[in-house]
């Protein structure tokens, strides 16, 4: 129509700048891939994020998505928008852990009027270190400039999350009863909701010690997932709505009580002068804590188990579920009293002796983030200084120590400096995965039945000394074997001569090389040395003599291997 000018064909014409779009993330990329982990796959610049499954026996997956509203206002306001980066990660990581998965990967939206590099350079780095600190991958994301939908100085950020978790571990929160306990103590958004509760009140001009407007608690240095004894869990949300609790907060489960993660000591702050006192409906999403009670009033859905999510030492409370007669003692369990809490034993403590690339590690670490077994690696320890496996470990934040035995002069002082290190983590169980050192009678001696090693072969064929790495697949080819596999066992003086604790198999194809085997080997290592951690961690080991037993969870053995 005359006088209509025609509509732009161009990102330039319609007032977006790609170039300075380009210039911002280019500066954020290297700091993105920092993130990444073994299972990414590619390098992250395709139409799509590639995340390899490994390790899981019946993996459900488990995806969140999650906005920070409000907030980025107030990052505005005050020039912190790292706050609300951070944020987002810990919206997402606790919605998946209150399903009892582990947050593996997660995309971000970042959408403005104009792209502002601190505001946006801010915002990624405050999704990429949390990210970091609580092992989840960045996979990929999307920042839009759109002139047309925003107003001045408006953002939009949005994330999603995706975890992982067993199947048979999925938390639902149908098993909760009456009588079941929340944990005690103010988590790190019920410290915000807390420190608004103080400082509401207070009179003009006054100022608070410290504002919630401050920096957020820490998000933490690593998911803590939860328990197989945890029978719900709750992210507070920031409507606080309670259908939002609903899904884990069953009426069987509800009763009279005190949130445990408010303190009473808040409640007269939180009370206007000559008012009620004002229910703790909507809790800031400040830092990474979820909760597992949601607080209306005085009411709460409880859960039996916490697992805390954040810097600080986890409370884990529960309600014991032994009854005259059972293991350990005979005392009937009862609802503890209020301020009274039985605790859950802590994850198994493990270590982790490594002399290469890491790989079987890796399936460790991945299993114990995915909730499939109780434990966490707490070190890694490799003789070789440049060895693969210890970048794994300061990747997923843990710590990663070098004892070169060649920088020892006797194998007592290289043992005796392990030793003090698995001491000074209080490691509880030793896996050996690549280690290429042969361990002494003494050592072994002192952690009698708490080293693990894994073989790639069907012991007691092709092991004993100098059988490792290519020269086992090799001997197994050379023998003419039609199958080959791979070999946990106890750890004793005589090298791959400790009881066996299970074993699994592979096929030897008519065209197989050393390579093929042995990644077809590897495999089913990654998939066996987790579950055999997943067994002593549960305490189904018995040692009878050279063989082990392997007790179901009703404590009826179910399986052994002899040497």
């Amino acid at each position: 129509m005359p006088g209509r000018s025609a509509p732009p064909s161009t990102y330039r014409e319609a007032g977006v700048d790609p170039d300075s779009k380009e210039a911002i993330l280019a500066g954020v990329r290297t700091r993105i891939r920092s993130t990444y982990r073994d299972p990414v796959l590619g390098s992250g610049d395709g139409f799509a994020g590639l995340f390899r499954l490994a390790g899981y026996r019946d993996p459900v997956l488990v995806s969140s998505i999650d906005g920070v509203g409000t907030k980025t206002r107030i990052a505005a306001a005050l020039g912190r928008w790292q706050v609300v980066g951070a944020d987002i990660v810990s919206h997402g990581a606790n919605d998946v852990l209150c399903c009892g998965a582990a947050p593996l990967f997660m995309l971000d939206y970042v959408a403005s009027r104009v792209l502002d590099a601190e505001a946006i350079t801010g915002i990624l780095g405050g999704i990429v270190e949390a990210c970091r600190d609580q092992g989840i991958v960045l996979l990929g994301g999307e920042t839009a400039e759109m002139p047309g939908v925003y107003v001045k100085s408006e953002v939009d950020i949005v994330g999603a999350t995706v975890g992982v978790v067993e199947r048979d571990r999925v938390i639902t929160g149908e098993a909760i009863r009456p009588g079941d306990v929340t944990p005690t103590g103010t988590r790190s958004r019920a410290r915000c909701c807390c420190r608004m509760a103080r400082t509401r009140e207070r009179p003009s001009g006054g100022r608070s010690r410290r504002s919630p407007a401050g920096s957020p608690s820490p998000s933490g240095t690593r998911c803590s997932h939860p328990t197989a004894r945890t029978r719900a869990r709750c992210s507070p949300c920031g409507s606080g709505s309670r259908s939002a609790g609903s899904p884990t907060s069953p009426e069987a489960g509800s009763r009279a009580t005190w949130c445990g993660s408010c303190p009473r000591d808040a409640a007269p702050a939180s009370t206007p002068a000559g008012g009620r006192p004002r229910p703790c409906l909507r809790s800031s999403r400040s830092g990474g804590g979820s909760r597992t009670a949601r607080c209306f009033g005085r009411s709460t859905w409880a859960s039996a188990c916490s697992w805390s999510f954040g810097r600080a030492k986890a409370h884990r409370r529960c309600r014991s579920s032994r009854r005259p007669g059972s293991a350990r003692g005979s005392s009937a369990a009862s609802p503890p009293a209020r301020g009274e809490s039985r605790s859950v034993p802590e994850p198994l403590r493990v270590g982790v002796l490594v002399s290469g690339t890491g790989s079987n590690l890796q399936a460790l670490i991945d299993a114990c983030r995915a909730g499939a077994i109780p434990a966490e690696v707490v070190l890694v320890i490799s003789n070789v200084p440049k060895a693969f496996a210890l970048e794994r470990a300061r990747a997923g934040g843990i710590p990663a120590v070098v004892v070169d035995h060649r920088a020892h002069s006797t194998r007592a002082a290289f043992e005796a400096a392990l030793k003090e290190a698995l001491d000074a983590h209080r490691v509880q169980l030793i896996c050996l995965a690549g280690f290429l050192r042969i361990l002494s009678a003494e050592f072994v001696a002192t952690f009698a039945g708490r080293i693990m090693n894994i073989h790639p072969a069907l012991l007691p064929a092709f092991g004993g000394k100098g059988m490792y790495g290519e020269r086992v697949h090799r001997a197994v080819l050379a023998s003419g074997a039609r199958e080959s596999g791979c070999t946990v066992h106890f750890v004793t003086a005589e090298p791959d001569g400790g009881p066996i604790i299970t074993r699994a198999t592979v096929p030897v194809e008519a065209q197989d090389t050393p390579a093929t085997l042995a990644a077809r080997v590897a495999r089913e290592e990654h998939r066996l040395y987790p579950l055999a951690v997943r067994w002593f961690a549960e305490g189904r080991f018995r040692l009878e003599g050279d063989r082990v037993a392997i007790l179901s969870p009703e404590g009826a053995a179910f399986a052994s291997e002899p040497r």
